[in-house]
């Protein structure tokens, strides 16, 4: 780990580019990339099949949710609905997908748009 000119870089010994970097003067975080240009930058760059994958898990009774919000304008949700049969969700509710829902795939791959049950 290093710090330069208020960039905090974390890295195994001799590795490059860092595994994250934090730029606090940009506000960007950058994650296998030493030039973030995007407020959160994933890059990977390797031979192997295995995705370059953002990853949200959760182990208890919540949602594994994603959420877009224009601010004071609107937002949507996107996610498992752990409390409803696992089902994958979009939603116009940004904080839960149990309501305000738009789309609807449940595990066995029925789709629903505009209803929670297909």
């Amino acid at each position: 780990m290093e710090a330069v000119n208020g960039t905090l870089k974390i890295s195994t010994e001799g590795t490059s580019p860092s595994h994250l970097l934090l730029q606090p003067t940009s506000g960007y975080v950058g994650i296998g990339t030493a030039v973030p240009n995007r407020h959160v930058h994933i890059y990977r760059d390797d031979s192997s099949s295995t995705a370059c994958q953002l990853k949200i898990a959760q182990d208890g009774a919540g949602d594994a949710t994603l959420g877009f919000v224009l601010t004071g304008v609107s937002g949507w949700g996107m996610g498992i609905d752990n409390s409803d049969g696992d089902k994958f969700k979009i939603s116009t509710d940004t904080d839960t997908l149990h309501s305000g829902t738009r789309l609807t795939i449940d595990t066995s791959g029925k789709v629903g748009i505009g209803i929670a049950s297909p």
